[in-house]
């Protein structure tokens, strides 16, 4: 667990050191997000939050007593709104397209600002008071001359346009246009852009920009909070304002249509009824006349058995009034084949049927309210529909059992009249039939009224129908805007200009393949490490020179002691330095070493056995075809002629470029040369030809006593040390290991490298 840790915090510790080098490039880059941010803010336009709490009552009527009343209401559940149909209905495309109608916020007006247009609304220097276009939409440009004129452009850098006058209808080349000032006498000139839009996509602009949603969620008790964002703060207070307005008017409009459909129904019976009872008094008046009875006291002289006849028969006239009434609601129901609201408060004296007629008109509405919203394979919708079908049925029974209530004591006071008539079987035969045509009156004016009393309910609760909501908040827009947060914006432009940098220069090392670091290197290759050489910013490759403490100098000195420290047990005179590839400095790191050992007094030689692209005579000064270890392999020079000597150090170049290196290098020749030359030196450096590209310093490998392979920071590729680590574990690298060559010791650069003391100027040039 500790180890995973210490890992942990290392790679850390190196990633933050990869990234300080770039310090400048991420600083940059906070401040170009916190100018866009800025801009952003500058030229984007702010929206307002307006809301609002409206209380949205339950629509039943009153709840029933009755046992039968109460397992209805439970079964169909019409005494209460469907709040998530109260919230379809607000978002509902015909109550915003009212609400756009009544305000005019088809038109829009903008005034042509330096960065951006700002929408005036209350305070609008003019608005247009009649608009005739020729299409379904316009945006023009209108520019206020003076008090009296104004110039209609289709573009607000023209320069000429359609002059007009104030109040006067002028031809455009969308259409006919009026305007008003809004200040005659403060005219303040200026371009404004005015805009025309149909009424369904704005009002498809503001639902969307809508959200109603419950207080309390699913157990709310009918809390509705209503939010509206836009530019202009106070006409989001009017939307919504005028949004609840209309909301509650189309409540009471659909509540009053059951009313009306009442009073409709109550008048045509009423017409009926006028007819039949003026027959009946016109017959009443001609049986008077042919039987000389034009006197009203003779029925008031009549027995005791008429007057208690008389009470019966009107008792007789109520029933069948009632009964009268139900069979034409029966009738009704029956006939309806399509969904519509049925008349109601015609069967007052029956709660139970009057409440089940509630109840379906209820449902009706509700109906009515998904049909202009929902298709008809909405599961809400479906569901409704086979309620309002069960509930017909339950109606139809209804209607049914209170008939059979009402027939029992109608029969009764039927047989009590016809005992009666029976006692009167006295009275004249004239006298009776003018009892039984004024009785058949009774009943005609008895229901007559009866309808008459109905009909003035139903109108009074027409005229003083109000709707059930209430608001709870009226609307109030926020104090700042919602849209965009500033505070947010600056924050996550901060964020973003610190990850884009961050996250591309994370990618950039992930994808590297190059060698960057000491622990990649370890990773990668079981090689020992014996030397780090720092990145050295000279023209000339000789670096070393004799009494100088610069780093780099300090560095070689390190290579050439952790070297001899490797031959405490066994001298070592003959080191090759080899690389991978070319262009990783082995040249230069034999040749610095080599003048290393030189100053310590111990004859050195530096052989060079690249021969296919030798560099050291170029470094040195000499010139390409100078004689070298070439001429002394092929037997055309001694070994004394190609020797020659820098600063105490003896060197034999290559000479002229073989057309076999291989041969050369690998020859009986060469291994007696080594062997010859060990004798005369203390220490033999070899700078050998790349092991990655020919096999060159390969053949060498019987004849050195230790391979120093050559691997360059940010150069040599992983790849190139999966493959040494190969050969080394074939076998092919005997005594090997890794000079570590333009190390990077700044901050950053090659974490694992720093820590040896060569940064912060200590060994600078004395």
């Amino acid at each position: 667990m500790t180890t995973s840790t210490e890992t942990i915090q290392i790679d850390l510790r190196r990633w933050l050191y990869q990234l300080l080098p770039y310090w400048w490039l991420i600083l940059l880059s906070v401040g170009l997000a916190w100018v866009l941010a800025y801009l952003y803010l500058r030229y984007t336009t702010y929206e307002y939050r307006a809301s609002a709490i409206i209380l949205v009552k339950d629509g039943g009527g009153e709840s029933l007593l009755s046992e039968e009343s109460i397992l209805l209401s439970q079964d169909f559940r019409t005494g209460k709104k469907g709040m998530d149909n109260e919230m379809q209905i607000l978002q509902s495309s015909p109550l915003m397209q009212q609400v756009v109608e009544r305000l005019g916020i088809q038109v829009s007006y903008f005034r042509q600002g330096k960065f951006k247009e700002q929408e005036f609304y209350h305070n609008k220097p003019f608005s247009i008071d009649s608009l005739e276009l020729n299409g379904e939409k316009a945006n023009f440009f209108v520019e206020l001359v003076d008090n009296d004129h104004y110039l209609v452009k289709g573009t607000a850098e023209a320069e000429d346009g359609i002059r007009g006058t104030y109040g006067d209808l002028v031809p455009t080349f969308f259409g006919r246009l009026q305007l008003r000032a809004a200040h005659p006498d403060a005219i303040i000139p200026g371009v404004y852009r005015v805009q025309v839009l149909p009424t369904e996509p704005v009002a498809d602009r503001y639902r969307s920009r809508l959200r109603v949603e419950r207080i309390g969620g699913v157990f709310s008790s009918g809390l509705l909070s209503l939010a509206l964002k836009d530019p202009v703060p106070s006409k989001a207070e009017d939307v919504l304002r005028t949004l609840i307005q209309v909301y509650n008017e189309e409540e009471i409009r659909d509540e009053n249509q059951v009313l009306r459909n009442t009073l409709a129904f109550i008048d045509a019976r009423l017409d009926l009824l006028e007819g039949e009872l003026d027959a009946v008094e016109s017959d009443i008046e001609q049986f008077r006349k042919r039987n000389a009875l034009v006197r009203e006291t003779a029925a008031a002289s009549r027995s005791f058995a008429v007057d208690e006849l008389r009470a019966t028969l009107n008792d007789i006239s109520r029933l069948e009034t009632q009964m009268d009434l139900l069979r034409s609601l029966e009738a009704l129901v029956r006939q309806r084949d399509s969904i519509a609201l049925v008349p109601a408060n015609l069967v007052a004296e029956n709660p139970a049927v009057g409440n089940l007629v509630n109840m379906y008109n209820q449902l009706v509405l509700e109906w009515q309210r998904l049909n202009d919203i929902a298709s008809p394979r909405n599961p809400a919708r479906i569901a409704l529909e086979e309620e309002l079908a069960d509930l017909r049925i339950s109606l139809l029974e209804s209607i049914r059992n209170a008939q059979a209530d009402l027939a029992i004591p109608l029969q009764r006071l039927q047989r009590t009249a016809t005992e009666l008539e029976r006692n009167m079987q006295r009275v004249p035969t004239i006298e009776k039939e003018l009892i039984e045509r004024k009785r058949l009156q009774a009943i005609k004016e008895d229901l007559y009224l009866t309808l008459l009393q109905k009909r003035e309910e139903t109108a009074l609760s027409i005229a003083v129908a109000t709707s059930g909501n209430r608001v709870v908040e009226p609307p109030r827009s926020s104090a700042g805007p919602v849209y965009p947060k500033e505070q947010l914006v600056y924050i996550g432009a901060v964020l973003l200009g610190l990850l884009l940098p961050i996250f591309g220069l994370t990618l950039y090392h992930w994808l590297d393949n190059r060698v960057v670091s000491e622990d990649t290197v370890k990773r990668l290759s079981s090689l020992p490490i014996y030397g780090r050489i720092g990145l050295h910013h000279e023209k000339s490759e000789l670096v070393v020179r004799a009494g100088s403490r610069s780093a780099i100098n300090e560095m070689f000195r390190q290579l050439r002691t952790n070297l001899n420290y490797l031959q405490v047990d066994q001298v070592e005179k003959t080191l090759a330095i080899t690389s991978y590839t070319a262009g990783e400095g082995k040249s230069f790191i034999a040749l610095n070493l080599a003048l290393t050992y030189a100053m310590t007094k111990r004859k050195t030689l530096l052989l060079e056995l690249d021969l296919r692209k030798p560099k050291l005579a170029t470094y040195l000064g000499q010139a390409k075809a100078s004689p070298g270890i070439c001429d002394v392999l092929v037997g055309e020079r001694s070994l004394e002629e190609v020797t020659w000597q820098y600063q105490g150090l003896d060197i034999i170049t290559s000479g002229p470029i073989p057309p076999n290196p291989s041969e050369l290098i690998g020859s009986e020749r060469m291994r007696q040369l080594l062997a010859e030359l060990e004798q005369q030196y203390d220490q033999i450096i070899i700078d050998n030809a790349p092991i990655g590209l020919v096999s060159d310093a390969l053949l060498l490998r019987r004849s050195v006593a230790r391979f120093l392979i050559v691997v360059r920071h940010r150069y040599t590729k992983r790849s190139m040390l999966e493959h040494l680590e190969e050969m080394h574990q074939q076998g092919e690298l005997p005594n090997a290991g890794l000079i570590l060559n333009g190390i990077r010791f700044g901050r950053g650069r090659y974490y694992g490298y720093h820590a040896y003391g060569y940064r912060a100027g200590y060994y600078a040039e004395n």
